[in-house]
């Protein structure tokens, strides 16, 4: 699965909400339901998302009772931004901003990165 289709799935809010719940426990079907209370109304359709796109296991005990855990995690760490240079350098190329606008774009971007850096 790519990183894109993987954040699309997780830029839904209630997609969202059950993976947070996820990354710490395994839960039942009951548990998951008090997550109404944080905006997901609909339950089923988070698990359909999160099952087809092969997110999540579901273990089924003798006694039909559900659980719900999450197959795979992942870290969102800062990056540089790569396509940036790349458009900033196709500007150059095409001479379609002046020097100093593109140096100075390159300067912001460079310190903004940096300084994130640091914080985290």
């Amino acid at each position: 699965m790519t990183a894109k289709k993987i954040a699309n799935i997780i830029m839904d809010p209630q997609v969202y909400e059950t993976f947070k719940l996820l990354r710490t426990s395994i839960v039942t079907q009951n548990e998951l339901e008090k997550l109404k209370k944080k905006g997901v109304d609909d339950i089923y359709n988070v698990l359909k998302k999160l099952w087809e796109n092969h997110l999540i296991k579901v273990y089924r005990e003798k006694n039909n009772v559900e659980y719900y855990a999450l197959l795979t995690d992942f870290y969102v760490d800062l990056i540089f931004p790569k396509y940036l240079l790349n458009t900033i350098k196709l500007s150059y190329e095409q001479k379609s901003k002046a020097k100093k606008v593109l140096n100075e774009y390159l300067k912001v971007l460079e310190q903004t990165y940096f300084e994130n850096r640091k914080k985290k």
